[in-house]
């Protein structure tokens, strides 16, 4: 047994919820800016996608008082709308729904298998050992969230820490 293994189900279900938030927010954002498709897998990949980008681009906006690359982001979703905004909505029926509600669980059920998987590789088959991307990103994450700063100086004895371009999706996600 390996002692550095975190509690399964606490963790499936914060993966669970944030994926529940990701496409709540998704649905929200995709409704309002009225970014629409008549197809429902195309649709839940957008909507999707949208609140991935929309809740990563406003944490970041937060976290680093707007000196963030991410204001663009704010910038693309707020030009969105205004060339939207007379556009109609999709009517929501009931069918659509359904489908839509399918797709949730369908992602669910991978999303809980990719889970497990990557649980048993990390946790039980390798022991938790970790690798030095992993290791690098954890830290570039870590800066991030202490320094509020786009940096991937991970100097700890340089107290000015400037904006430098990266690529912060994943480390603000």
């Amino acid at each position: 047994m390996n002692i550095f293994a975190p509690d399964i189900l606490s963790n499936l279900s914060f993966v669970m919820l944030m994926y529940l938030s990701i496409s709540i927010l998704g649905a929200i954002v995709s409704y309002t800016i009225k970014i629409n498709h008549s197809n429902a897998i195309v649709s839940n990949f957008i909507e999707n996608t949208i609140g991935v980008m929309f809740l990563v681009s406003a944490y970041a906006i937060f976290k680093t008082n707007f000196k963030s690359i991410f204001f663009l982001g704010l910038l693309f979703f707020i030009a969105l709308y205004l060339t939207n905004r007379k556009k109609e909505n999709l009517s929501l029926t009931r069918d659509f729904f359904l489908e839509k509600l399918k797709i949730f669980l369908m992602n669910a059920s991978v999303l809980v298998f990719f889970f497990g998987l990557s649980y048993y590789f990390f946790y039980i088959y390798s022991n938790a050992l970790v690798f030095g991307d992993n290791h690098f990103y954890a830290n570039v994450a870590y800066s991030l969230y202490t320094h509020g700063v786009e940096n991937i100086n991970l100097d700890w004895t340089q107290h000015t820490h400037s904006v430098r371009p990266y690529h912060y999706t994943e480390a603000w996600f």
